[in-house]
């Protein structure tokens, strides 16, 4: 899931000016957040493409277990991504009232490096760049830099369950002031469990927790999540996402703490063996003790999405 782009979203005009300076970085964050809650593909499932065992027949009695013979193909930890893609929003503002539309772009470029240390072992190194531009609404275009470093474990008798944790340094600017607006550094520790129902689909769930180690601003919060989600592989070259996650927000100062839903459902196509081209539809709603902070946003896009292994 995670080679998808979500939401968006932030400030707007209708009286809110005095949540100008910190609606840029909730949005960014809003981004972070699903880019690295770590969604691990389970180690159980191979997909249709990937499978080495020929599908059943109604000879296979007959003829007994087959396999296929192929080339092992070796390792190749290093990954080169760029994304682009085009959204729309219903809520540019991320208000309670007063919602305003508008359509915006995203821009990701990214370069990943995941040694794998032994069979229950895998590191990750990953820099990305990330830039958002809104077409109505020039205050909302930002841009997200993300360097970050993570493992995850594997054990071999716990029933294809995933422990993960990650750093992450991440720096906001605002493209309209050409300055640093926001700046925090993480740790994120989480748990998945897999379900493989077949080698085309299966079931995930898991819960993580970022915690900010960041200087203590209005914006620097803690974050506590659990998902869901169901990914099936429907031909050779098309697949198709479910996802869900409920979050708390635990603000660092004010007192401020929001529950954060997302659900989105999500389809990819391979065009190429490095290029895809997908499509998304995002539901976002967020209920704040804070005032005026509630908040529900829909955002559908399409993108393209190359990804090169070496």
């Amino acid at each position: 899931m995670k080679n998808f782009s979500f939401l968006l979203n932030g400030l707007l005009l209708c009286g809110l000016a005095e949540l100008h300076a910190a609606q840029p970085i909730e949005r960014a964050q809003n981004f972070q957040s699903t880019q690295s809650s770590g969604f691990i593909k389970p180690v159980a499932q191979t997909s249709l493409a990937d499978s080495e065992v020929i599908p059943s027949s109604p000879g296979d009695a007959d003829l007994g277990e087959q396999w296929l013979l192929k080339y092992k193909e070796k390792s190749r930890p290093f990954t080169l991504t760029g994304d682009i893609a085009g959204y729309s929003t219903n809520n540019a503002g991320l208000v309670e009232t007063g919602a305003q539309s508008d359509q915006y772009f995203v821009g990701q470029v990214a370069a990943i490096y995941q040694p794998k240390f032994n069979d229950q072992l895998i590191g990750e190194f990953l820099i990305r760049q990330a830039t958002f531009r809104y077409k109505r609404f020039s205050d909302l275009d930002f841009d997200a830099q993300t360097i970050g470093a993570g493992l995850t474990y594997l054990p071999p008798v716990l029933w294809d369950i995933a422990f993960y944790a990650r750093y992450n340094y991440y720096r906001i600017l605002d493209v309209n002031e050409h300055d640093e607006i926001f700046t925090n550094h993480s740790v994120t520790l989480g748990i998945q469990k897999s379900f493989a129902l077949s080698r085309v689909h299966y079931l995930y769930g898991g819960y993580s927790s970022m915690f900010s180690l960041g200087d203590s601003s209005i914006s620097t919060r803690n974050e506590h999540g659990a998902y869901a989600g169901y990914h099936v592989e429907l031909t050779r070259s098309l697949q198709a996402d479910l996802f869900y996650r409920v979050s708390l927000f635990d603000y660092a100062n004010g007192g401020r703490s929001d529950i954060n839903q997302v659900a989105t459902v999500a389809a990819q196509y391979r065009l190429t063996k490095w290029l895809f081209a997908y499509a998304s539809f995002t539901w976002t709603v967020n209920d704040s003790n804070g005032n005026r902070l509630d908040y529900s946003s829909l955002s559908p896009g399409i993108g393209l999405s190359a990804t090169f292994k070496f």
